[in-house]
């Protein structure tokens, strides 16, 4: 009896441990992704005096692919997957919305640049729609294509009409397929794009009465 009990015990031990780190296997999240941030070139000062003008940036809008901390990869065109050991500091709207307020600021153009939330009286307001924020890729292993595409609009505050539109469409091919060659090319298209909105802007509201 003592050894029939004896080896209920031993099994039950057994079966304990198998289940335990059969769940810690299956709970273990793994190693945290790998943050990737981006500094885009800024456009230089202009030469002139800064107008008597406030600029507020909107919150980009963005498709539900993009509008997260993934690096999207589109393959084929239309397949998309993310990349899975690397995200991107913050979601792409926000990262969006950073950078052409900093790049807003560098020409130094206003009198005020800022986030819908900061709480300043605006002239216009510059609204974005993100098309695409991503990696294209021809075919698998190939090295990929960098993308930013999107809709940009002045809207004028006062009346509530919109002054101007404008389209970007930027692709900048990937040096490698390494992490770091990835972001210095999404690092790149965002910058040629924020070199095409920002003498926009600068050239709208110069007509702005």
């Amino acid at each position: 009896m003592k050894t029939y009990t004896k080896g209920l015990l031993c099994c039950s031990m057994l079966l304990a441990l198998f289940f335990v780190s059969g769940c810690a296997s299956v709970l273990s999240p793994g190693p945290a992704p790998v943050r990737l941030q981006l500094s885009p070139p800024m456009p230089e000062r202009m030469a002139m005096r800064p107008m008597n003008r406030q600029v507020v940036v909107a919150m980009p809008v963005a498709s539900r692919a993009l509008d997260a901390d993934t690096i999207a990869l589109v393959f084929h065109g239309r397949e998309v997957r993310v990349l899975a050991d690397a995200r991107w500091t913050g979601t792409v709207p926000y990262i969006v919305q950073r950078s052409l307020i900093a790049a807003l600021e560098a020409v130094g153009a206003f009198s005020g640049v800022a986030d819908e939330n900061a709480g300043i009286a605006s002239d216009v307001r510059l609204l974005s729609d993100i098309r695409q924020f991503s990696l294209h890729y021809a075919a698998e292993g190939a090295t990929p294509t960098a993308v930013f595409a999107g809709t940009f609009r002045l809207l004028n505050f006062a009346n509530g009409r919109i002054i101007s539109m404008r389209d970007v469409d930027i692709r900048v091919s990937a040096e490698g397929r390494d992490n770091a060659a990835l972001a210095q090319a999404v690092e790149s298209a965002l910058g040629l794009g924020l070199a095409e909105v920002t003498p926009w802007v600068v050239e709208e509201m110069r007509r702005l009465r």
